[in-house]
């Protein structure tokens, strides 16, 4: 990856919700879900939040490093509603085949759902936060559950690394469905679960 483009991808956290979901519908169809490169860029991410959690432990210094520096980069390259940005014609044309992500997101299930953020989907009810969500909670002082946070960014970065080092030719194989599901839970924890709801909801 180009070394600009990376620390752009750092300093925004990835991309927002629906571009997010975008990326990885491109990346599915276009290479049948191999997810070599979202898994790379999953495990950095996710390593940097981990980081944050162990280092600055106070809740607000967290809050604030775990905080945008830049906006999604598909944002800034003009990839919005009645645009096309940079994206070409046989892109957008293939990006419209959500099977593949679809029919990865149904074998994974059981493993992500349960990390869905609940605010994301608009109640009060108790359990794993968005990156978004807890910064909001964490900056207001008032959340109670950040040990219970830590231990599941701490999870995810270690089936994450299972996930991406089984892409090496002699890990081949070592993969497991509860670790490709952590590419789900990362891509809703960075970027917010809304968009991919509605994506499952609507081709289930």
């Amino acid at each position: 990856m180009n070394p600009i483009t990376r620390h752009q991808l750092r300093d925004s956290w990835g991309f927002c919700s629906r571009h997010m979901v975008g990326w990885l519908l491109i990346e599915s169809a276009f290479r049948h879900n191999y997810f070599h490169g979202p898994s790379i860029l999953m495990e950095d991410l996710i390593g940097r939040a981990q980081n944050c959690f162990f280092r600055y432990q106070v809740p607000f210094i967290v809050a604030l490093r775990l905080r945008n520096k830049k906006i999604c980069l598909g944002c800034d390259l003009g990839f919005n509603s009645g645009t096309n940005g940079y994206a070409t014609e046989e892109m957008l044309t293939r990006s419209r085949d959500v099977s593949y992500l679809t029919r990865f997101a149904g074998e994974t299930e059981l493993y992500w759902s349960k990390f869905v953020c609940p605010r994301c989907l608009g109640n009060a009810d108790a359990g794993m936060l968005c990156r978004t969500h807890l910064i909001q909670e964490l900056l207001q002082n008032n959340y109670s559950s950040i040990d219970m946070q830590e231990a599941f960014i701490r999870y995810l970065f270690e089936q994450l690394a299972i996930y991406s080092r089984s892409f090496r030719w002699e890990c081949r194989g070592t993969e497991t469905t509860e670790c490709k599901a952590s590419l789900i839970s990362a891509a809703g924890w960075l970027g917010g679960w809304a968009e991919w709801i509605n994506l499952i909801e609507k081709w289930r």
